[in-house]
């Protein structure tokens, strides 16, 4: 959150597609997450007053569950090569276990989602990871910036407790399953679409 995943996404994509590429960008599904069912619910919103309040309703697993079946959407309509604003792995290795360690959702209800993940990304693997490192209160500043309203319950402790899961997942030594390249989210756009296009391009 607030690493600048869609501009960098994009701008990597229009980069990429300027030497043939032939991508297409899976951005996160905001809107249809702000208004979702028929009873139109704003995920979003009650996912973050949920953290903030203690709601009896779990919205934390609700809005997993709908991540989740947004973008198996998205990956089944797509008809070419794709740059994913977040992956699967993510939400598997950083989002849902995180919402564990706090209670949020059960051991079970983690088991499951973990399940579900693990086998869509089956279907779905990833060709490359690129990890936007950036500081917490970086992106802090940047979501007060951008003043999405469903995002003033966000404390800068939830952004600390993302990043040491996403350090853990893709910022150490550990050995994936496909290549990844941590790049710093601090630097301008223009400079890490530079730095990732060559690196991209050797494996597509």
């Amino acid at each position: 959150m607030g690493a600048g995943k869609t501009t960098f996404a994009k701008a990597l994509t229009q980069e990429l597609n300027s030497r043939g590429g032939g991508f297409s960008v899976l951005s996160e599904p905001i809107q249809r997450w702000q208004s979702f069912g028929r009873s139109q619910v704003n995920l979003l919103e009650q996912m973050y007053n949920g953290q903030a309040a203690g709601q009896e309703v779990n919205w934390s697993l609700h809005f997993q569950l709908v991540a989740l079946l947004t973008k198996l959407e998205q990956l089944e309509q797509s008809s070419s090569r794709i740059v994913v604003e977040r992956t699967l792995g993510a939400q598997q290795n950083v989002f849902v276990p995180l919402l564990a360690e706090k209670g949020e959702i059960t051991e079970m209800q983690e088991d499951i989602l973990k399940g579900l993940l693990g086998t869509t990304k089956a279907i779905h693997p990833p060709d490359i990871y690129i990890y936007m490192r950036a500081m917490p209160d970086i992106c802090f500043g940047r979501l007060g910036l951008r003043q999405r309203a469903e995002e003033r319950h966000v404390q800068l402790s939830y952004l600390t407790q993302l990043h040491d899961k996403y350090e853990a997942w893709l910022g150490t030594g550990q050995v994936l399953d496909v290549p990844k390249l941590v790049i710093d989210a601090s630097n301008t756009i223009d400079f890490n679409v530079r730095l990732v296009r060559e690196w991209v391009t050797s494996f597509i």
